[in-house]
């Protein structure tokens, strides 16, 4: 038997197994066609890739491989081979003219040569689109369709933008760096400046080589010399990102920032600093910032929490006194214990900061709505709370002697 025929004839692995087993057997098989049996898994297609190995007579061993299927693609073409390697052993002895052309016609139409030209063919235009999708592939498009007079303005932009991004990556590794300012990053990405560039050599360079005149021969010399110190600079860089995470970013306080309690003269400073800034500002301004703004960091959340970080502004919880310990008054405010219970009894849900900041605002107003029917208050000038606290109090002995 010659040629055996076992197309769509519902054969599992299991059989294509037993075929494979008596393939080293045979002496007699040239052609074997299995094609159309889907249920012949990997398994099977292995087995009969193993068993045609040992075997050097059959010319074609026929199958249908499913399309996009790598493991499959890869026996298929050691199939193929095998097949090859026995139609030249066959060609090698026949006479030369039709004999030999009989020899190769049953694997020239086979189904399986079909398959693997196809696979090829698909490869071929992935790794294309690949390729024309890629940094490179977007480069030499873009190069190789400029005109000879455009090289070198083209090179002289692409060495700014590279440098713009090496500029860029000194000012992320620095320790002051916080964020990125407007167009301090390049529009270009790193990648296709540096593919553009290299591209660019290579032209420049083919440029050279043509008879070109003495000017443009000593401006190509320039800019590929250029190129090529950029290149070289260019080759162990990492561009910095261009989004930042929040870790990336430099959360440091500011100068202005309030010294801790433990730094007296600093806080002193500063406090008198403050001052000066709010002796600019209209004196109705200044009425709302008599008492200190406090903002409490919340014990489950807080928005510095996300980097560890906490804001200029906030105060940790941990920092005021607890019930057992005696109250101490903010810089320059003092803390009247009434004042922690007002009306002798504690509000649920509120603190003794917040209920003192409130005792404080009540007593604030009440002495300006007091100083203000007395003519005390002036627009003009500038009066502090004692201070008005004191001639209101004045006033009010005058009126009770008088």
């Amino acid at each position: 038997m010659k040629r055996l025929f076992l197309s769509d004839t519902g054969l599992t692995t299991d059989g294509a197994i037993s075929l494979a087993e008596f393939l080293p057997e045979t002496k007699s098989l040239l052609h074997l066609d299995l094609t159309s049996n889907p249920l012949i898994e990997t398994a099977g297609i292995l087995a009969l890739s193993v068993g045609l190995k040992s075997n050097n007579l059959i010319r074609c061993l026929d199958l249908s491989i499913p399309p996009n299927s790598p493991d499959l693609a890869e026996l298929s073409q050691s199939i193929l081979q095998s097949c090859i390697r026995n139609t030249e052993l066959a060609a090698d002895i026949a006479k030369p003219g039709p004999s030999q052309d009989a020899v190769w016609q049953p694997i020239k139409k086979s189904v399986l040569v079909k398959d693997v030209k196809a696979a090829d063919r698909a490869r071929q235009d992935k790794a294309r689109e690949e390729i024309a999708n890629s940094s490179e592939g977007q480069a030499r498009e873009f190069v190789y369709t400029l005109k000879p007079d455009r090289l070198a303005p083209q090179a002289e932009e692409i060495v700014g933008i590279l440098e713009r991004w090496f500029d860029a990556g000194k000012a992320y590794s620095s320790k002051e760096f916080n964020a990125w300012g407007p167009g301090q990053l390049p529009r270009v990405e790193y990648e296709a400046a540096y593919e553009r560039a290299k591209v660019l050599r290579e032209r420049i360079v083919d440029r050279i080589q043509e008879d070109v005149g003495p000017e443009e021969m000593e401006l190509l010399l320039g800019i590929n010399d250029t190129l090529a110190t950029t290149l070289e600079k260019g080759g162990k860089f990492q561009p910095p990102p261009r989004l930042l995470l929040p870790s990336q970013i430099n959360t440091s306080l500011p100068p202005t920032f309030i010294s801790p309690p433990d730094e007296p003269h600093q806080l002193q400073n500063q406090q008198q600093q403050q001052q000066q800034q709010n002796r600019a500002l209209p004196r109705s301004v200044r009425r709302h910032m008599r008492i200190p703004s406090l903002e409490i960091s919340s014990p489950n959340f807080s928005i510095g929490d996300s980097d560890n970080d906490s804001d200029a502004e906030e105060l940790d919880v941990g920092a005021f006194p607890s019930p057992n310990q005696p109250a101490v008054g903010l810089p320059g405010v003092g803390v009247d214990e009434d004042l922690l219970n007002v009306g002798g009894s504690a509000e649920i849900g509120t603190s003794p900061v917040e209920r003192a900041s409130r005792a404080w605002v009540e007593e604030e107003g009440e002495i300006f709505r007091k100083g203000t029917k007395l003519g005390v208050v002036d627009d003009d000038e500038e009066e502090s709370g004692e201070q008005l606290k004191q001639e209101v109090s004045l006033y009010s002995i005058l009126g009770q002697v008088n």
